[in-house]
């Protein structure tokens, strides 16, 4: 089977790459596209956020908005990201796959790979990190179509890691889990360990020396993928589509999964009834409108028997969570809230 590379395209900007990532999926999924991979990196200086993301809990908005950084929610899943243009190199895979895990740890392994035939001592670690001695140089995101996958990551080669601490927030409970006081204690850059000299061709080399599975070819973006990703590019600036999940107002709880995420649920209440319902965190779901579904039919709940059994029948792929940590910690804060025994 063959997979294209799609070369570099430079002159796109932070929404339009994020959103050609999506179009090829879309293409990939209804088999109007074949296997891509391609590399980039997001200029000028911006944010990106996962679909679940609560963008007012997880971005120091003031500090973005005064410096002028964009901020974009992205298809896929995972946490909040900083790009510092060139200073990163992503990868971004589209394949045939009917599973984010698999699709995932098959990206994952590839990098991992790749950076050890180059003397770089890297793992892969469930569900998306990839650490050296201990600390994160880079993380994966992923979203699905159908029979098809989207894993797109980033490797840190020279980033700021001063800008994460000014411009993102972390849950708490991620903190302590991880044993830090601050996001940059948590992350290491190639530059970091010393390794200055890393060419990002070698780097774009290796890693398409490792995919076993496709004959590379090299080919360009079709005008049908061009297009749609216009139209993805307009949604992903829309202010409706930025904060669709926004917990401010809200009274939000979170918790740390054993599955490795946080899932964080905000409730608005009128009296004993949940008049406003949102879902959110660093996790993925496929199909995101199972989550997103659910939400809306919380609404109007007066019971937490009525509560969990509606977000008992979510019927999705989740990886990082799990549905009983959906139930638990949504019964949970609409009891604490209504003093429900």
């Amino acid at each position: 089977m063959k997979m294209r590379l799609i070369p570099i395209l430079e002159d796109l900007n932070p929404y339009m790459q994020l959103a050609l990532d999506e179009a090829i999926l879309d293409k990939v999924s209804m088999g109007f596209s074949p296997p891509t991979i391609r590399f980039y990196s997001l200029k000028p200086l911006c944010i990106s956020i996962g679909y679940f993301n609560d963008v007012c809990r997880s971005v120091n908005l003031g500090k973005a908005s005064g410096l002028g950084i964009p901020i974009i929610r992205r298809i896929t899943g995972g946490g909040a990201v900083v790009h510092d243009g060139e200073a990163e190199l992503i990868y971004s895979f589209v394949f045939p796959s009917t599973s984010m895990s698999i699709a995932l740890e098959k990206v994952g392994l590839t990098i991992e790979r790749a950076l050890k035939k180059l003397g770089i001592a890297i793992s892969y670690v469930r569900v998306n990190d990839l650490i050296i001695n201990k600390k994160k140089i880079g993380g994966m995101a992923c979203a699905r179509r159908g029979g098809a996958v989207l894993v797109h990551g980033t490797l840190m080669i020279s980033t700021r890691t001063e800008l994460l601490d000014d411009l993102l927030r972390v849950p708490l409970p991620k903190l302590i889990e991880k044993g830090i006081v601050r996001i940059s204690e948590r992350v290491i850059t190639l530059e970091k360990l010393g390794i200055k000299d890393m060419n990002i061709d070698t780097v774009m080399k290796a890693i398409l020396s490792e995919i076993k599975d496709y004959k590379i070819y090299r080919d360009n973006p079709t005008e049908n993928e061009l297009r749609l990703a216009e139209e993805i590019a307009m949604k992903y600036r829309s202010w409706n589509w930025l904060f669709s999940r926004c917990g401010e107002n809200y009274n939000v709880r979170t918790r740390r999964s054993k599955h490795g995420k946080t899932i964080e649920m905000g409730m608005i209440m009128e009296r004993n009834v949940i008049k406003k319902f949102l879902i959110m965190g660093d996790f993925f779901a496929y199909p995101e409108t199972a989550i997103d579904n659910a939400q809306n039919r919380v609404e109007n709940i007066d019971n937490s028997l009525e509560l969990r059994r509606v977000l008992s029948n979510i019927k999705a792929e989740l990886l990082g969570i799990s549905i009983d940590d959906i139930v638990e910690l949504a019964t949970s804060l609409y009891k604490e809230l209504t003093s429900e025994v």
